[in-house]
């Protein structure tokens, strides 16, 4: 059962992104919203962060809404500019203590932000930031900047609370622990079902060998969800996933420098072929009882083949938008479009 400051949920939805704060919009089933720092808990993972209470009120279900963010302080105006001068360079270790200080939120702690601190830079003989009512300018916005400067490689507020100027750690493997309940992986995301195992989809941690940068946790009608968004493969590693996916007794996947992208199924071995710059508008080509499918390469970003259950009677079916079964054995062949960089995969 999921958790705010020891009340339970009714609905949670939160977003924790590769860089920046985690924030998270929850439902509460009753009582009196909290405020101040509070603790998520979802599964096994705890995140610290602080109640946003401009944003605190009822949702349409009438259940109190809430809210949360991590490191909630760097939300905060900065309502006088800031401005260092030295000629001997301005360090960063001044200029993060001082906005730090800045970074409050209502029943948060007084001395703001607390963070790891990151290697020392320097960020020249001045520097500084402008604050005024015409363009409000929060704390994350001076961390962006200071990202920007190459000051700090980037930020990420970390479970526990504190601020991090480094990527998420390398974590370990979601596999086994989740039910990966659909993928697409030409756009590297996957839809997961979680239990008690939420810890495991942070950004660091791996599913199917590739790293989570990203994560949406849903939680509606005690059922626990999650969208990941891993690294995103080349072009090629695309089309390789798509094809993997919809084609799965392919067990080897070659590229040749021929102009030309082949599926070969036969004895028990699939080859596909094609160039490495695969950004093509190709036709497929049918024949053979070995179940020999080739494209030529053209403009554009879509690969289309055929299909045919004929040629691979052993393979599984995985079913492609409009086609939930597979065709008949007397179809000639099926066109599909796959298309990296966007969610299309269909009958064409």
């Amino acid at each position: 059962m999921s958790t705010l400051a020891g009340q339970r949920l009714v609905r949670a939805a939160v977003h924790i992104p590769a860089a920046g704060a985690w924030w998270a919009d929850v439902s509460l089933e009753q009582g009196a919203p909290p405020t101040g720092q509070v603790t998520l808990q979802l599964g096994d993972l705890s995140l610290v962060g602080g109640v946003d209470t401009s944003r605190t009120g009822f949702d349409q279900a009438a259940c109190p809404r809430v809210v949360v963010r991590g490191g909630a302080g760097w939300e905060a105006l900065l309502t006088a500019p800031g401005a260092y001068a030295s000629s001997g360079n301005v360090r960063l270790s001044t200029v993060l203590r001082d906005l730090a200080a800045l970074a409050t939120y209502d029943g948060g702690p007084s001395t703001g932000e607390a963070y790891d601190a990151p290697p020392e830079a320097l960020l020249g003989p001045g520097y500084g930031w402008d604050a005024s009512t015409d363009r409000p300018l929060r704390a994350r916005d001076v961390l962006a900047d200071l990202v920007r400067r190459a000051a700090v490689p980037t930020w990420h507020v970390t479970p526990a609370g504190p601020t991090s100027f480094s990527a998420w750690p390398a974590g370990g493997a979601a596999d086994g622990l989740v039910t990966i309940l659909d993928r697409d992986r030409s756009r590297g995301v996957r839809y997961l079902g979680l239990t008690e195992a939420v810890a495991c989809v942070l950004p660091g941690n791996t599913i199917e060998g590739a790293t989570i940068e990203r994560v949406d946790i849903i939680e509606d009608a005690r059922e626990l969800r999650a969208q990941v968004w891993t690294t995103r493969p080349s072009f090629r590693a695309a089309v390789r996933n798509i094809v993997t996916d919809l084609f799965p007794w392919v067990q080897r996947i070659g590229i040749a420098a021929s102009g030309a992208l082949a599926i070969r199924s036969q004895a028990g071995r699939t080859e596909i072929e094609g160039p490495d710059n695969l950004s093509p508008v190709a036709r497929a080509i049918g024949g053979g009882d070995c179940g020999y499918l080739a494209t030529q390469v053209s403009a554009g970003n879509v690969v289309a083949l055929w299909w045919s259950p004929t040629q691979a009677p052993n393979a599984r079916w995985t079913g492609i938008p409009g086609y939930p079964a597979p065709p008949v054995a007397t179809d000639s062949g099926l066109p599909i479009d796959l298309q990296t960089g966007s969610r299309k995969v269909k009958a064409a």
